[in-house]
């Protein structure tokens, strides 16, 4: 895999939060339908064309249409109160851009989220 032009500190923020989020999903649908899938959390990284790509799947409780549209606003969130400020994703979306990349998030709710980050190759 070639390397990209960022610091690794703040590649394993996004990691973290992104983890969080998709723990915090499993839960959720965990404690919402009683024969659920067994929990899974995913992440993958790959070559796509000139740029390094990292996916954080989960089969959690997805996002709405609705929330889906603001996730990445700061202070958002659909956590209950005190157990979220909502500022993860705002700050995954800021870091990925402040490294030229691009970020894109697939959900559906009751079945799962993928979040996608590519950056360029360095």
């Amino acid at each position: 895999m070639p390397p990209i032009l960022a610091r690794n500190t703040r590649i394993e923020q996004v990691i973290f939060n992104l983890l969080t989020n998709a723990l915090d999903a499993l839960i959720q649908r965990q404690k919402s339908q009683s024969a659920a899938a067994k929990p899974t959390i995913r992440i993958c990284s790959f070559l796509e064309g000139d740029w390094v790509t990292l996916t954080v799947s989960d089969n959690g409780a997805g996002i709405s249409k609705d929330a889906l549209d603001k996730v990445f606003e700061p202070f958002f969130t659909t956590k209950e109160v005190g157990s979220g400020m909502g500022l993860g994703l705002s700050i995954t979306y800021g870091t990925v851009k402040d490294y030229n990349g691009v970020i894109d998030i697939q959900s559906v709710e009751g079945e799962g989220t993928t979040v996608k980050m590519q950056f360029p190759c360095a």
